[in-house]
């Protein structure tokens, strides 16, 4: 997956399942009691980190040691 296609998908609202090291991560949306929309990250089965944006998200989210960000080419959609 490269950063553009990861853009894309999050201003379509698009749900991502991929893999990365036999692991299953998803990337889904919803909104806060307030209102306020969010992108949820995380491990199958986990509970999700929630980011307020994209640009949050590839600010701060890890797969185990690695930011997401340096490793989105590595991802294998499922």
């Amino acid at each position: 997956m490269t950063k553009e296609e990861l853009k894309n998908a999050v201003e379509l609202k698009q749900e991502l399942d991929f893999k990365f090291n036999g692991n299953k991560y998803c990337i889904t949306y919803g909104r806060e009691p307030d209102g306020k929309p969010y992108i949820a990250f995380g491990q199958q089965y986990d509970q999700p980190v929630r980011y307020a944006a994209l640009q949050e998200l590839l600010l701060h989210a890890k797969i185990g040691n690695h930011f997401l960000r340096e490793i989105l080419d590595q991802l294998t959609s499922v």
